[in-house]
């Protein structure tokens, strides 16, 4: 129940006003007040017709708010094939965003990543990332490469010749 309600809207005898009235300085919404934008004149409305009352300004009211929207929009999802994953729990020296993730499945609102599981991300968590144009076999494949073409030549690699 709301014990609230009749303490609120009652006046004090001494001050001629309501609590609500000497808080806000505005009457109290009630049944015993008139509403703003009523057709008849009768102040002495019952809980269930002040309720109709009610009811009918705020349908009136939300109709004139989608009116002045238009049509409401929908949102497409982001057309990307390829995202990172925002860290969610991350220490100060490592990256904000993990991984380069194919996307195996959308909707509106989130996306499945291939290599994650069933697990649902929320497309706020992510972000469009370029395909990658070298799978990661083949940049294993030109580093080793590469690591053993200076150890053939003998080569310092920049690690080493910083190390010096």
């Amino acid at each position: 129940m709301h014990y609230h309600l009749p303490i609120r809207s009652s006046v004090n005898q001494s001050t001629r006003f309501t609590p609500h009235e000497l808080q806000t300085g505005r009457a109290f919404p009630g049944p015993q007040s008139k509403l703003p934008v009523t057709k008849t004149d009768d102040q002495n409305l019952t809980n269930r017709e002040y309720f109709h009352e009610l009811q009918s300004l705020v349908t009136a009211f939300a109709k004139q708010v989608t009116d002045s929207r238009g049509e409401t929009q929908t949102t497409s999802p982001p057309e990307a094939e390829w995202v990172l994953l925002r860290v969610i729990k991350r220490k100060w020296a490592e990256p904000r965003w993990t991984g380069l993730f194919q996307v195996t499945k959308r909707t509106s609102h989130a996306v499945r990543l291939k290599g994650k599981g069933d697990t649902w991300f929320h497309w706020s968590q992510c972000a469009a990332a370029e395909e990658p144009h070298r799978s990661l076999a083949e940049i294993h494949q030109a580093l080793k490469e590469s690591c053993t073409v200076s150890a053939d030549t003998g080569e310092k690699t920049t690690d080493q010749q910083g190390a010096e």
